[in-house]
């Protein structure tokens, strides 16, 4: 039988990419025996991994380098109580709310 873990990705402005992109690409992988064409290859896996990004708010989330890369929430923390979501694993990246940047337009 196949389990599928729920994972919550805390995001927020200024958030390090490297922090969060290649652990969950890693755990997507997991989902991988799902494709038909790769079921063969590597048999059953038995887990599965579904993310959510979560934010304050559903706008896009900048990275720590301003401007250059933005991440899209899949649902609000407020969204998430509402809901009585439950996660198997909380994952939290770096960001403004661990390591405040000064914010030049101050």
């Amino acid at each position: 039988m196949v389990e599928t873990l729920s994972i919550a990705v805390c995001i927020c402005d200024e958030v390090t990419l490297a922090d969060f992109i290649l652990p969950m690409e890693i755990l997507g992988g997991l989902n991988i025996s799902d494709i038909p064409a790769m079921a063969p290859l590597l048999g059953e896996m038995p887990y599965r991994v579904k993310m959510d990004y979560l934010a304050p708010s559903m706008r896009p989330v900048c990275s720590l380098t301003p401007g250059l890369v933005t991440v899209n929430p899949t649902i609000t923390y407020a969204e998430a109580i509402e809901k009585g979501i439950r996660y198997d694993i909380i994952w939290v990246p770096a960001g403004e709310f661990l390591n405040p940047v000064p914010d030049p337009r101050n």
